[in-house]
Parts: structure tokens; C-alpha cells; sequence
């Protein structure tokens, strides 16, 4: 279930809504008659307190008035564990704690304090890991601001943690109404859409008006009637490119129509009649498409109209009260709709598959959901009837801010093989694109392995900090281990112009800091490098976990119910090399001892080589002869690419004892007498498959001499 947080309550009727992304405000209409906006972000009502006070063991703070006293009369106190004995910060009343870290204090506003995740866990200011080291930042929210406690959010810092007592600095806001009725007296006002400026909005009402609204003086008397006569229109696309909108209508049989408004004049076109109980509406960005939803008479569904042809198609028919949609991605390949009752549900539809799928985003919303937007990566805002909610994405079905572990070195994650089979699982692969830079085919892992990690994409799902744990599968499984080791990167110093090297270490509990978008890492996607040293040769697991400031866990789960986790990933560990040897030459079928002469018979040798890796990723073997002055000859070679089986088992071993080339080397060399009467020196050059992300690892030679002279 995904995490709730109920935006705004006792509302009359919510349905359409829309989001204006330069304000961050939700702006949305009430089936009573009202336009209203909601602030993502409040706005700054006063500071009710700024100061400082030192809190002695068993000691508590009163936020508004400064006040520091014995006992339990205030909003945080300073008191004993009673699991380990140790202080830690309490919270008290309505109060919930952030843990946000080693940042700038003055720079933190009552804005980043709304964004954090709250708990009634304590903060530990002694003892194993202590939270509240000097110059650490916390924050505070009260979730019933009411009486004398009447204050939204605290931002606070440690001056000193000394013995038990704290000496703390604090500021105490208290904010703006986050919900605002800035309009009356609409007929049953169905959606709202905002234009990009943000001062006007167009609005449709029940009636069957499409109006054009100033926000600035947003009530219906003030509005202009842009088109009228239309049968229940609902959901409204916006085409402000071209100075339209697209608008269907709820109407029983198929009669409803689907409209184009001009903006400007009002002049409105039917461009698709043979609508049922429409409520929904999307229009591909080409302009060709439109999508709607509809309830039928025993049935539920969601369409695709061509509107140059006229022909529809019905995608997907298993929905119950579908309202309004919106796009998942730029793309176009997903749908997001809202279920009504009974569902009460988000729901996303991948128009990618065949046959169409749909999956559950959002289980157990407020009854009556008819629409959402999404403001941010990760997070929905669900407007039911008398509620908007706002849901973290995290921990449901779909998150659009992209996978966490990103790859390792150039080999990006989707490119790293994982199917389930543990036998052939793990491997590289980036031959489906010729003109990228690094071209491997089943390819394992070795060495150092620098992991990449979205630092960006943990940022937006409220993460301060990761860990990287890792474990076996095969030859034997284990359980996940941290590694625990540093790496260094260079980062841009702009006072002296230039990137100097910085370490990055886990911290005593094994976290690692999240990078943030203010900082120019010359690597910016590192996030770890990986000794697989400590690893057995087989195949592994490489787990990025997410943590909060306060280090609690983010559930990181995948993108859509039926595809894989992006967090983690199988990957094949070698690191052992290939063998490489000479064993014996012939000639005329006569073995060559080392340094030899040979001065009677043909012209014509074999070789019996050993090029082989003992896990089964020979890349290739090469046999060549060098002589005199700087003279040499290919003798014979193979690779990989003659050796991939349908289905792929990934393995190669290569030759073993075995006797090349076929048909027998001819040493003599037109136009060049030195090639048969001259010491030569015989090379074999075997590598393996194995890479670090940047290249292949591993490669072995062996050489033997003799003399020819014939």
C-alpha cells in the first residue's frame, strides 16, 4: 500500500483537477460550484520563535516560547532509553522528528521542512551512533496545530552536545491555509485546466458550458462563455499549441460527441461521434489518437479513436467506473486512470503489450476518485470526493523516477542479462547497439566494478543515504554482506578551479550519502566500487538499498507490477584467467624440442596449444610467428562469435590439448628468405570474456623458440 498523506478534507465533490508545476499548486473544481487551488508548498504565515536554549538530561523544550523545564510540558524532550539507558530526543504531544544531517542551517527554509518524512521515533543524542553530533540538523512537524502549540514546522540545529546537555538552535514557523476558494457560483463545474502561463484556466460545467476563466478573478459571474450547447462534457485535453481543446460528452446510447473548441472563437467541430458514457479523454501528442474512457452497459472500458479514419479500438475492458486519465510518460506508452466506487483505485495500463495489460497503481484510495495529477516523480495526488490524498509511489506499483542502480562502469542495467536461470544469468551484453563505444556479447564481470548509481532518482524519493550489500547465489548461497569499501572520485572545487580528489567512505553504520545536484562529481553516476575480490566466481547479487535522513529503509520496488526490480541486479563474477600454452610443435610430425634446429624436411608445422578459461568465457586465442627483422605471420586464432549456441549457454571453453592449425603452417614466406632460415619465436594470446565495465580484464600469453633453417 502506498504511503498517504491526506492533503485537504470536507470537500464538495471533487472531479476534474490540474497542476500548475511554476507555483506547485493543485488547482481543482468542486461539483458544489468552486474553483479552488491547494499549496503543494505553504506559504509563510510567521516565525513564532527564534532562539536558543540548552536542554539538560530529563529536560523539555517548549517551541513557541523558548522555555526549557523538568518533566513532559513542552513539544520535544531530552530524555533516558529505556531499552540501552542512553539520551535520546524525543518527540512530545503532536510532534514528529526528521533527521536531515550535516547541512547548511541557514539555508533550510519552512519549504524543504514540508518536504521531509516525520516519525515518532526517537533521535539518540549518546552512546552507539549518536544522531545528534554538534552541528547536526533535525526537523520537526506538529500535526495538530491548534491552542498553544499553534505552529506547523521546526527547524533545528545542535550547537553543542556536551555530557548529556544540549544547547540547541531553533526556528519555529507557522504557515498559511494550504486551501483557497477562489471561485463561485459554477453549474456543476466538471474539469478545470490551467493554461501554461497560469493565469487563466478553462473550465467545464454539466450544463454544457465551456467557459475561459481569469484566475485572479475566478468567480462564474466573471467568466467567458467560450462554446455552450454541449451534452455533459467532461475531461478536458488541451491543445494550446494550436489554440484548442478537445472536449467529449457523457451521453447514453452512442451518441455522444467528441468536440474540438477553438480557443479563440468558440468555434467548436465534432471530430468523432459515437460516444458512450465518456468521462475521460487523452489525445496522442501527434494529434491522431484520441483515448477515452467509458461505461457502458456491461461494460467498463478504455478506446482508441483514430480521428483521421474514424475507426476505434477497444483496449482494455475490465475496468469498473473509469474516470479521468492522464499519461504515465512522454512516451505515450502507459496510461494512468482513476476507478471510481466500488474500485476506488489508480489504475495504469501499458499500451505496450500484447495483449494490453493493466495493474493496480494505487489500491484503496478515498471513495469517489475521478481524478489525479502527478507533480513529481514518485508521488500522485488523488482527488476524490471529499478528500485529496497524496500518495508515495515508492511503495506501490509504479515509480517513474527510473531505476536506482543504474549499471556498472559503460554496461547500462538492462543490459546486464537476468531471466531467473542462474546458469546463464549475469552477463553483458551490448550488441543490439553497433555504434556504442564498448561491444561485448555474454559477457561476465571481474575486478573493480564501479556502480552507477540515479543519485538524482533517490534524492526524489527521499533518500540522505544508500547502502550497497551483496551476496552469492551460486557455486553456494550466502546471505548479504556489506563490503564496506571507500572509493575516490574527483569533485569540482571552484575556488581553486579545478577537481580535486575526495574519498567517499561509509559511515559507522555502513551508509553511504546520496550526491546532490549542487555538487560536480567528474564521474557523476559513481556510487561505488566494488572489490569482487571478496566474491567467489559464480553468479552474485549486487542490492542498492535507500535509506531517510532519520536511515530508515525506502522500499524500492519496480516501475510496473510485471517487470523486473531496479535496485538489484544479478551479475556473473570471473576472476580467474585464462590459460594459455604451448605444448608442443611438430614437424613432420616429429615433435620440436625448445631452441631446436631445424634444418631437413618440409616447410610445415603444428602446434598443440591450450587456450582455454576455466569457466567457460574464452573470448578468443590468436597463434602467431615472429622473426628477424620485425617479421611476423598469423598462424591461426578463433573467438567467441563462432561458438554462440541457440539456445545461448554463455560457455566456451576453447582448446584443450589440441593440435592447430588444419591443414599444417607453412613457414616459408614468398619474397622473404629469412622465413625459413632464421630463429622464430611462436606466441599464443588467449583472453577471456571478463570486463570491469570499462573493457576486458584478462589475457594470457606463452611463447616457445626454435630455429628453422632449410
Amino acid at each position: 500500500m502506498a504511503m498517504q498523506k491526506q492533503l485537504a478534507t470536507g470537500l464538495g465533490g471533487v472531479i476534474g483537477s490540474d497542476y500548475v508545476q511554476s507555483r506547485n499548486q493543485l488547482y481543482f473544481v468542486e461539483n458544489n460550484g468552486k474553483i479552488s487551488v491547494l499549496d503543494l508548498i505553504r506559504k509563510l504565515d510567521t516565525i513564532v520563535f527564534n532562539g536558543t536554549a540548552t536542554m539538560p538530561p530529563d529536560s523539555s523544550l517548549d517551541l513557541i516560547n523558548g522555555s526549557v523545564a523538568k518533566g513532559y510540558l513542552g513539544d520535544i524532550r531530552l530524555d533516558h532509553n529505556s531499552t540501552d539507558g542512553k539520551l535520546v530526543m524525543r518527540p512530545q504531544g503532536n510532534c514528529r522528528l526528521s533527521l536531515i544531517g550535516m547541512v547548511n542551517f541557514e539555508g533550510i527554509t519552512q519549504a524543504e521542512l514540508q518536504n521531509l518524512s516525520y516519525s515518532q521515533d526517537n533521535l539518540r543524542c549518546e552512546g552507539t551512533n549518536n544522531q545528534l553530533t554538534n552541528g547536526i540538523v533535525f526537523g520537526i512537524c506538529n500535526t495538530y496545530p491548534a491552542g498553544g502549540a499553534n505552529f506547523d514546522y521546526v527547524k533545528v540545529q545542535v550547537i553543542t552536545n556536551v555530557g548529556g546537555t544540549i544547547k540547541v538552535n531553533w526556528v519555529t514557523y507557522r504557515l498559511k491555509s494550504a486551501l483557497q476558494v477562489i471561485g463561485t457560483g459554477y453549474n456543476q463545474p466538471q474539469d478545470i485546466k490551467v493554461t501554461s502561463g497560469g493565469r487563466y484556466a478553462y473550465v467545464t460545467e454539466n450544463t454544457g458550458n465551456f467557459l475561459r476563466v481569469d484566475l485572479l478573478n475566478a468567480n462564474r459571474s466573471a467568466a467567458y462563455l467560450l462554446a455552450s450547447g454541449l451534452t455533459r462534457p467532461r475531461q478536458i485535453a488541451l491543445d494550446e499549441v494550436h489554440g484548442q481543446a478537445y472536449v467529449p460528452e457523457f451521453t447514453s446510447p452512442l451518441t455522444g460527441n467528441l468536440w474540438r473548441i477553438d480557443l479563440s472563437s468558440g468555434n467548436k467541430i465534432a471530430v468523432y461521434t459515437g460516444l458512450f458514457g465518456c468521462k475521460g479523454l487523452l489525445i496522442s501528442k501527434d494529434l491522431r489518437y484520441a483515448f477515452v474512457s467509458e461505461s457502458t452497459v456491461g461494460e467498463n472500458r478504455v478506446a482508441r479513436i483514430d480521428l483521421v479514419l474514424g475507426k476505434r479500438d477497444t483496449l482494455i475492458k475490465t475496468l469498473t467506473a473509469p474516470f479521468f486519465m492522464e499519461w504515465a510518460d512522454d512516451s505515450e506508452s502507459h496510461i494512468i486512470l482513476a476507478e471510481g466506487t466500488p474500485a476506488n483505485r489508480i489504475t495504469i495500463i501499458d499500451l505496450t503489450s500484447i495483449p494490453i495489460k493493466s495493474a493496480t497503481l494505487v489500491p484503496g484510495v478515498a471513495n469517489g476518485p475521478s481524478s489525479f495529477v502527478l507533480p513529481i516523480s514518485g508521488k500522485i495526488i488523488v482527488c476524490s470526493d471529499t478528500e485529496i490524498d497524496q500518495y508515495d509511489l515508492v511503495s506501490s506499483a509504479f515509480s517513474p523516477t527510473g531505476p536506482i542502480f543504474l549499471g556498472i562502469g559503460l554496461i547500462p542495467f538492462d543490459h546486464i542479462i537476468n531471466t531467473g536461470n542462474d546458469n546463464t544469468d549475469g552477463y553483458a551484453d551490448t550488441t543490439d547497439n553497433p555504434g556504442y563505444l564498448l561491444q561485448v556479447k555474454d559477457a561476465p564481470f571481474g575486478g573493480g566494478l564501479a556502480i552507477m548509481i540515479n543519485h538524482n532518482a533517490a534524492l526524489l524519493l527521499g533518500a540522505s543515504y544508500y547502502k550497497v550489500l551483496v551476496n552469492q547465489v551460486t557455486p553456494s548461497p550466502t546471505t548479504p554482506k556489506e563490503p564496506l569499501q571507500s572509493f575516490s572520485d574527483y569533485l569540482w572545487d571552484a575556488a581553486s578551479y579545478s577537481f580535486i580528489p575526495k574519498t567517499t567512505s561509509p559511515d559507522s553504520g555502513g551508509f553511504y550519502p546520496v550526491r546532490l545536484p549542487i555538487e560536480l562529481w567528474y564521474n557523476p553516476l559513481l556510487g561505488y566500487m566494488l572489490d569482487t575480490s571478496i566474491l567467489s566466481n559464480g553468479l552474485c547479487v549486487i542490492d542498492i538499498k535507500l535509506y531517510t535522513a532519520a536511515k530508515v529503509e525506502i522500499p524500492i520496488i519496480p516501475p510496473l507490477p510485471y517487470l523486473p526490480n531496479q535496485h538489484s541486479r544479478r551479475v556473473k563474477i570471473d576472476n580467474q584467467w585464462p590459460v594459455a600454452s604451448i605444448e608442443k610443435i611438430f614437424h613432420d610430425n616429429k615433435e620440436v624440442q625448445v631452441c631446436e634446429l631445424v634444418n631437413s624436411g618440409s616447410d610445415q608445422f603444428t602446434f598443440r596449444i591450450t587456450a582455454t578459461d576455466p569457466q567457460g568465457h574464452l573470448l578468443s586465442w590468436n597463434l602467431w610467428a615472429v622473426w628477424g627483422d620485425d617479421k611476423s605471420v598469423g598462424i591461426g586464432g578463433d573467438d567467441y562469435s563462432h561458438h554462440i549456441s541457440v539456445p545461448s549457454t554463455r560457455q566456451w571453453t576453447g582448446v584443450i590439448s589440441g593440435d592447430v592449425p588444419t591443414p599444417a603452417w607453412h613457414a616459408a614466406v614468398k619474397d622473404d628468405k629469412t622465413s625459413t632460415r632464421c630463429a622464430h619465436t611462436f606466441f599464443l594470446g588467449v583472453w577471456d570474456r571478463v570486463i570491469n565495465g570499462y573493457g576486458y580484464l584478462h589475457n594470457q600469453s606463452y611463447h616457445k623458440s626454435i630455429t628453422i633453417w632449410l
